[in-house]
This record gives structure tokens, C-alpha cells and sequence, in this order.
């Protein structure tokens, strides 16, 4: 008898969990960004690492997410309103990481 593997396949949820998985990052860049801003309760050390990892890990998500969004255009495995949601996610990240860059500059760089 032998064992018969069927590969996985991602449809639209999985790759819409994917895309919102690599935006996360970015999210938690601008939050981080902004209690950076506002330091009365937080410690500030801390948080400029977490602003820090996070924001390049966003970017390099958000490029993900873009990369994830045409490979799925090009496929067309997955249904249209998919690729819309990855899309309006991948958006919102670059905006994340705009807006995160703008709230908090960095004292490092000029």
C-alpha cells in the first residue's frame, strides 16, 4: 500500500492571514511610534527597540505583502475580493510605516 500525499493549497483566507500576518509589524511600529511621542508612562529605552525592529520589519513586510498580492494576480488562484483585502492591506502598511516615520524621528538619523 502505498501513502498518497496531496499537496496543501492557500486559498484566499490563508493568503489574506499571510498578508495580514507580514503587515503586523507596521501596525506595531506606528503604535510604538506614537507612545515614543507621548513618554510620560512608558520606558523609553524599550520602546525605541521595539519602534526600531518593528519598522524594518514592516518595510520589509510591506514589500511582502506587494509581492504576495501579484504573485496571487498573476496565479488566479484565489477570488478577486482576496486580492482586494491583500491589497487595502498592503497599503495600510506602507501608510503604517509613513505615518510612523513622521510621528517619531529618529534622533540617529538626519
Amino acid at each position: 500500500m502505498e501513502t498518497v500525499l496531496q499537496p496543501r493549497k492557500l486559498g484566499g483566507p490563508g493568503m489574506l492571514a499571510f498578508t495580514l500576518l507580514f503587515v503586523a509589524p507596521s501596525v506595531l511600529a506606528f503604535f510604538t511610534s506614537y507612545a515614543l511621542v507621548h513618554r510620560t508612562f512608558y520606558f523609553v529605552s524599550a520602546l525605541w527597540f521595539v519602534y526600531e525592529v518593528s519598522f524594518y520589519l514592516g518595510a520589509a513586510g510591506a514589500a511582502l505583502a506587494f509581492a504576495m498580492m501579484v504573485v496571487c494576480v498573476a496565479r488566479r488562484k484565489i477570488p478577486l475580493a482576496f486580492v482586494w483585502l491583500m491589497g487595502i492591506a498592503a497599503v495600510a502598511a506602507v501608510l503604517f510605516e509613513w505615518y510612523a516615520s513622521h510621528i517619531y524621528r529618529n534622533a540617529w538619523s538626519s
